[in-house]
């Protein structure tokens, strides 16, 4: 999971900094948000599951190629990185429930102001 991440983070800098590739950094960013998810499957995370279907979710919009997509693909990244760790495992129980429900209104935030 911590290469998925790592590749991830990479994508967010490149994309951040070369708005004329963003199409092609999104096309990965939904490969490795997808593996990221059966990861989180596999490993018995499903906090990660979770904020790896976000994102795959978020690659699918079509806003996604300005700067806000681009700070919001990289807040579910400092998310993941959070979750692994903090070890957070299983659903991460309450604070997961929170976390989740205060990321979704920011995502839902970001989207309204695009």
């Amino acid at each position: 999971m911590r290469t998925c991440l790592g590749n991830l983070s990479d994508l967010c800098d490149v994309a951040k900094k070369n708005p004329g590739s963003r199409r092609k950094n999104f096309e990965e960013f939904k490969l490795l948000a997808h593996e990221l998810r059966g990861q989180g499957e596999t490993f018995g995370c499903p906090l990660i599951n979770t904020l790896g279907k976000m994102l795959c979710d978020a690659t699918r919009r079509c806003c996604c190629e300005d700067n806000s997509g681009v700070k919001a693909f990289k807040a579910h990244v400092d998310s993941m990185r959070t979750v692994i760790r903090d070890k957070i495992s299983g659903d991460g129980g309450q604070w997961g429930r929170e976390f989740l429900t205060s990321f979704e209104l920011a995502i839902e935030k970001n989207d309204s102001n695009t």
